[in-house]
C-alpha cells in the first residue's frame, strides 16, 4: 500500500460551528453508542460519519491501490496535450479511496494557466500532470438547496463535497534524471520500489498540509478589566463561553515567510454577500448585539464561488464602516477579484485577531516564544518533527531526496507552511482548560489538522526545442479480482495502464506515446494489476 496511507480518513475543510471534532483513528473505535437518556452533540454523530469514512477509504485505497480508473474505464480521466493546450476525459477517478468526478470534457484549456506560478511560457524540462483531490466544507450560502424553507430560513447541517482539480508542475529536467537513475539501478538489481511516494517527493513542495506544527497551552496572566464574556480567572483559559478555536494559515512558505490568522468560533461567522460595488459590501442581513456582529477593524475574507477551494493565499481586509439597517460594510479598500467573479454563493468571513495585515500575523512572531491569541489561550509554531523553531534542521542542500538500495524513498524535510493548513483548539469554561494532548508535562507538537490533500499522477512530458518530445501515460485502471483467470483474459481491455513513473526512456511514437513493443504476456510478465 502507498505511505501515504496514514493520510487518508484525516478531515478536509471542517469549516463550521461545531463543538469539537473527536475523531482519532489511533483509538481505533469501530463505531459510536447512543445511549437513553442522555444527551446527544454533533461531536459524536460527526466521529460515527468519520469512522465509517476512514474505514472506506483505507479499504478502498488497500484493494484499488492510491489511484485507479473504474474497471472496463481506461479513458476516464485521460489527459491529451497539443502544443500549449490541453484536454481532459471525462469519467471518474479514484484518488485514496476519494471518487473525483468529472462529468464533462474539457478542451482546448491552456497549459500555461494550468502549470500557474505566472507562467508565460513552457520551458524545457519535464512537466508532470496530476490529479488533486480533497473534502471541502459547504454551507447553505454556497448551496441554497441545503436550507429547509419551510424552518423559515434556520440554519440546519451543512454538508461535505469531494473537489479535485487538475494541476501541472515543471521539474528540474537535471533532479529529473537523477532520480530516474536510481530508480532503473534497483529495478536492474531487483529491488521493488513505491513509484507513487516517488511522485509525490517530486511534488513535495506542493503537498497539502504541509510539515510545520504548532503546539496550543493556557498561561498565566492579569485579569482583563470586568467583562461579561470573560472569566475572573487569571490563570488558564478566561473566556466565558465554550469555543472551537482556529488557527489557519494565510500566506504559505517558510516560518520567516508564513502568515496566520484565527478565530474563536471555527470562521463560521458568515455573512452571506447581496452585492459587491467597490470597496462597499451589501449583506443579505446584518445584526446586533449578539456574536455574529461585525464591527469596525473586524478582519474579514471573502469566501465562497468557484476560487478552488481554500487552495490560494488569503487576503483579507478590514472593515472600515458598519450601516447594519441597510446591512451594508465598507471595507478599507475595494477587493480584488477576478473578472468574472460574481456576489453569488460568497460571503464574508469574520476573522477574530487584531494586528497584522492583509495576509495575517507572521507565523514568525509565534516561533521563538509562545503567542497570546485571547484569553490565555497561547500558541507556538515548530518545525516537521516537533521542535521549536530553530532548534531542528532543514533539508540540505540540493534536493535532498533519493532511493536507497531497498527501494525507500529517503528524504529531509523542510519546514514548510501551507495556505489552509488549520489547527483546532477547543476551549471550555467549565474547567478553564483547553483540550491539547499533553506529553510528560508538556502540550505536545501537532501536525495540521488538515486539509488533507490526495494526489494522483495522470500524464508525464518531456518538453525540448519548444516541443513535446514524449508522453507517459500514469494512469491506473481498476482490474476485476473475482472472477476466474480465464475470464480476466477477455476482461484485459480494462487491464492496468500504469507504466513504472520512472520508466527507461525511449523514442516517442506517433502522436506522442511511448512506443510498446509487443510480447507474449505470461503470468511472469503480465503487467501488475491494482
Amino acid at each position: 500500500m502507498s505511505k501515504q496511507d496514514d493520510r487518508i480518513g484525516k478531515p478536509g475543510e471542517f469549516r463550521g460551528d461545531f463543538t469539537r471534532d473527536t475523531f482519532n483513528p489511533q483509538q481505533q473505535y469501530s463505531r459510536v453508542f447512543l445511549q437513553q437518556g442522555r444527551v446527544s452533540i454533533d461531536a459524536d454523530f460527526n466521529e460515527q460519519v468519520s469512522i465509517l469514512h476512514h474505514y472506506q477509504r483505507l479499504f478502498a485505497t488497500a484493494v484499488i491501490g492510491p489511484h485507479a480508473a473504474p474497471w472496463g474505464c481506461p479513458h476516464d480521466f485521460d489527459v491529451q496535450v497539443d502544443g500549449d493546450e490541453y484536454s481532459l476525459n471525462a469519467g471518474s477517478y479514484f484518488v485514496n479511496g476519494l471518487l473525483c468526478v468529472n462529468e464533462e470534457v474539457l478542451k482546448e484549456r491552456s497549459l500555461k494557466q494550468l502549470v500557474g506560478d505566472h507562467c508565460d511560457d513552457l520551458d524545457n524540462g519535464v512537466y508532470v500532470i496530476y490529479l488533486d483531490a480533497w473534502e471541502s466544507h459547504v454551507n447553505w450560502i454556497e448551496d441554497l438547496r441545503i436550507r429547509e424553507q419551510a424552518l423559515g430560513g434556520t440554519d440546519t447541517a451543512t454538508r461535505a463535497r469531494i473537489d479535485w482539480r487538475l494541476r501541472a508542475l515543471c521539474i528540474d529536467q537535471g533532479v529529473f534524471e537523477r532520480w530516474q537513475s536510481q530508480v532503473e539501478e534497483n529495478a536492474s538489481a531487483g529491488v521493488s520500489q513505491d513509484d507513487h511516494a516517488l511522485f509525490l517527493q517530486l511534488i513535495r513542495d506542493k503537498v497539502k498540509p504541509g510539515t510545520g506544527t504548532m503546539k496550543a497551552q493556557t498561561g498565566t496572566g492579569e485579569s482583563k478589566a470586568p467583562d461579561l464574556c470573560r472569566s475572573d480567572d487569571s490563570t488558564g483559559y478566561r473566556g466565558r463561553e465554550n469555543q472551537l478555536y482556529r488557527v489557519e494559515i494565510c500566506r504559505p512558505g517558510t516560518a520567516d515567510e508564513a502568515t496566520f490568522k484565527w478565530s474563536r468560533d471555527n470562521s463560521s461567522v458568515v455573512f452571506p454577500i447581496r452585492q459587491l460595488s467597490g470597496a462597499t459590501v451589501t449583506l443579505h442581513e446584518l445584526c446586533r448585539g449578539h456574536c455574529g456582529d461585525l464591527e469596525v477593524n473586524n478582519w474579514v475574507e471573502i469566501a465562497g464561488g468557484d476560487q478552488g477551494g481554500h487552495c490560494g493565499s488569503c487576503r483579507l481586509y478590514q472593515v472600515a464602516e458598519v450601516d447594519v439597517d441597510k446591512a451594508r460594510v465598507t471595507l478599507s479598500e475595494e477587493p480584488e477579484l477576478p473578472d468574472d467573479r460574481s456576489a453569488e454563493g460568497t460571503s464574508l468571513v469574520r476573522w477574530d485577531h487584531s494586528g497584522g495585515d492583509e495576509m495575517g500575523i507572521p507565523v514568525s512572531l509565534a516561533t521563538d516564544q509562545p503567542h497570546e491569541l485571547e484569553d490565555g489561550i497561547q500558541i507556538q509554531f515548530g518545525e516537521a518533527g516537533g521542535t521549536a523553531a530553530g532548534e531542528g534542521t532543514d533539508a540540505a542542500a540540493g534536493d535532498g531526496v533519493f532511493v536507497d538500495e531497498n527501494g525507500n524513498v529517503v528524504s529531509s524535510v523542510t519546514t514548510r507552511f501551507q495556505s489552509g493548513d488549520y489547527w483546532l483548539i477547543p476551549a471550555r469554561s467549565a474547567s478553564n482548560s483547553i483540550e491539547w494532548p499533553v506529553a510528560n508535562g508538556k502540550p505536545g507538537w501537532l501536525p495540521p489538522h488538515g486539509v488533507v490533500h490526495h494526489y494522483a499522477p495522470l500524464r508525464i512530458l518531456m518538453r525540448d526545442d519548444a516541443e513535446w518530445t514524449e508522453q507517459t501515460d500514469l494512469r491506473r485502471v481498476i482490474t476485476r479480482n473475482w472472477e476466474m483467470a480465464r475470464d480476466a483474459v477477455a476482461a484485459d481491455s480494462g487491464a492496468d495502464h500504469a507504466p513504472q513513473f520512472f520508466a527507461a526512456t525511449g523514442g516517442p511514437s506517433a502522436g506522442g506515446r511511448k512506443k510498446k513493443t509487443a510480447k507474449k504476456k505470461t503470468r511472469a510478465t503480465r503487467k501488475k494489476k491494482t
